[in-house]
């Protein structure tokens, strides 16, 4: 819509996070939505792995696997903290399963974890705090272990390469528009 019936035309292109591969199709490096939505739909990284019962953040926490006991119970939360990212991270370094996965502003960081850890954390700093609406872990050490399949699922062909750069939190720098480089990319992003 902005390049067709608005004439903008960008410079560059960024995603934000998971938005990263909302921005492959917008600039049309990709073009099969169906497929990636089918592959995500029955992938085990967003079932069970990262979302789900996050049989990866067990794993890294020595939890034993969900045995779906605790449905109401979420292992892990997010909150988007409006704090100064230095006093944020000086609180993380004290706190058990409590892990900065963005820094969104100078003054808004998003925390990611244990509920009553995270919690514990927003109210030592004494700051404003919301719970972020998906209590999926990404942008952290627990899922580091998800690297090789977040490469297979962000293997996609490129069908077309912009004239513009596309930058990725990965490297903060344009990617290379190659399959391979693209999925390491991603995966380095989405684990980190």
């Amino acid at each position: 819509i902005l390049r067709d019936i608005f004439k903008i035309r960008p410079h560059a292109a960024f995603g934000y996070s998971l938005g990263e591969i909302s921005m492959m199709f917008a600039m049309g490096v990709w073009t099969q939505a169906d497929a990636m939505r089918t592959s995500l739909e029955v992938s085990s990284l967003f079932h069970e792995r990262v979302t789900g019962s996050q049989n990866a953040i067990r794993e890294y926490w020595n939890l034993p696997p969900d045995n779906n006991e605790n449905d109401d119970l979420p292992l892990w939360v997010n909150f988007v903290l409006l704090a100064p990212v230095e006093k944020v991270e000086e609180a993380a370094r004290h706190e058990d399963r409590v892990y900065i996965t963005h820094i969104n502003t100078q003054r808004q960081v998003v925390i990611g974890g244990e509920d009553v850890a995270c919690r514990h954390l927003a109210n030592k700093i004494r700051c404003m705090h919301l719970k972020a609406p998906y209590d999926h872990a990404i942008h952290c050490p627990p899922v580091e272990s998800e690297f090789d399949d977040f490469v297979h699922l962000h293997y996609w062909p490129v069908e077309n390469e912009p004239d513009i750069p596309i930058y990725s939190a990965a490297a903060y720098q344009p990617m290379e528009l190659e399959s391979h480089a693209i999925a390491e990319s991603f995966a380095h992003m989405l684990t980190h």
